[in-house]
């Protein structure tokens, strides 16, 4: 991972007169570990939240890096956004079938925020001038069935797969995306149908998707 961001930095002619300046580390989200106390002046996370069932921990060791004054600024997904609210039917669906285990927890409840519960945990951990500002952004996808792959091939949906087959997943993640697309010039009638046996056929048109999250900025 490192090299990856080392690689980007060279690459990209944005980046690279920053070259220098940048030292790329890796580290524990919820602790930091590896950078000094009081250290940088702002700490970013872009969705990396998403992943962390108690987020207390990693609002704590965001404070403790940044310098007096610093600023903190995070995008989390609201819970009702598009694509959390896909892999709540997911859920449903994994908590009814026959699999051993514990129920999963619904995304939009454990990987999501809302405005309210966002500003109680970095005030709670000792932020000030907290603001969370509610965005949704329109995304332009190439084709539905790219979409759903990428939804089941990173880490949040692993433990779908545990339970159902990718090809339910699938089936079930491009008929919600359906359901929810922006209707434009290239999908008059829709981008995908899902045949007698199971099988979803996507004509592999552009397709605009509405997605919602939160901007927070907050100061040490």
């Amino acid at each position: 991972m490192l090299q990856q961001v080392t690689n980007a930095l060279e690459d990209d002619p944005a980046l690279r007169p920053f070259r220098a300046a940048i030292t790329p580390l890796q580290a524990d989200g919820t602790k930091l570990e590896s950078i000094p106390t009081a250290s940088v002046d702002a700490v970013g996370s872009n969705f990396g939240l998403s992943i962390i069932i108690d987020r207390t921990p990693a609002w704590t060791a965001a404070r403790r890096v940044l310098k007096d004054d610093g600023l903190l600024i995070v995008t989390a997904w609201a819970d009702k956004s598009s694509n959390l609210i896909w892999f709540d039917r997911v859920t449903d669906m994994c908590n009814a079938s026959e699999s051993d285990g514990e129920p999963l927890n619904y995304p939009s409840l454990v990987a999501a925020s809302d405005r309210e519960r966002v500003l109680k945990e970095l005030q709670a951990a000792g932020f000030r001038q907290v603001k969370s500002y509610c965005t949704t952004h329109t995304v332009v996808f190439d084709d539905l069935k790219t979409l759903a792959q990428a939804n089941m091939d990173n880490p949040f949906g692993a433990k779908f797969l545990e339970r159902l087959t990718k090809k339910q997943i699938e089936a079930t993640l491009m008929n919600l995306m359906e359901e929810g697309i922006l209707k434009n010039i290239y999908s008059e009638e829709g981008s995908a149908a899902t045949t007698t046996s199971g099988d979803v056929v996507d004509d592999l048109s552009p397709t605009l998707i509405p997605i919602t999250a939160f901007t927070i900025v907050a100061r040490k």
